[in-house]
């Protein structure tokens, strides 16, 4: 009798489609629209918002600041231009009529006032601490007291 040592050919066309199959899935895994590159670059995003919304921050902390001390102030403009030259901020992102930043997720106000949004049905009530937004209207007028058992 003669024994066979090598491998046969339904053997090699099983491996094979099996290497296949672990090759897509895992370049699905690492190309596809969810897969890592995608959230890479979804990540790379949001830390350069983040990056941009903290060094916006701090220009208005400094703004204010020099403001009181009578110091140099630096403007909008300056601020956008060096943003622009850091390669932080694009040209699409800007909206210099809203003065507002977009990158991703992230709505970055870099105006030195203050912004408050209105929403219908709600009303703004002024404290010394600023503004309180957000209390709806029928609680106002329909503000009841009751005794909840203190002493």
């Amino acid at each position: 009798m003669r024994k066979n040592k090598g491998i046969t050919l339904i053997a090699l066309v099983i491996t094979i489609i099996v290497l296949l199959i672990l090759a897509g899935v895992s370049l699905s895994l690492i190309a596809g629209s969810d897969g890592m590159l995608g959230k890479a670059t979804k990540a790379t995003l949001e830390t350069r918002g983040a990056q941009v919304e903290e060094i916006v921050e701090m220009w208005k902390v400094e703004s204010k600041m020099n403001q009181y001390a009578e110091g140099d102030i630096m403007t909008e403009e300056e601020l956008i231009a060096d943003l622009k030259g850091r390669k932080l901020v694009y040209e699409e992102e800007l909206d210099e009529d809203e003065k507002t930043i977009v990158i991703g997720s992230r709505e970055i106000y870099y105006g030195l006032g203050e912004r408050i949004q209105y929403t219908p049905g709600n009303v703004f009530e002024y404290t010394p601490e600023g503004y309180i937004t957000g209390i709806n209207e029928d609680y106002i007028e329909g503000t009841e007291t009751r005794d909840v058992g203190g002493r």
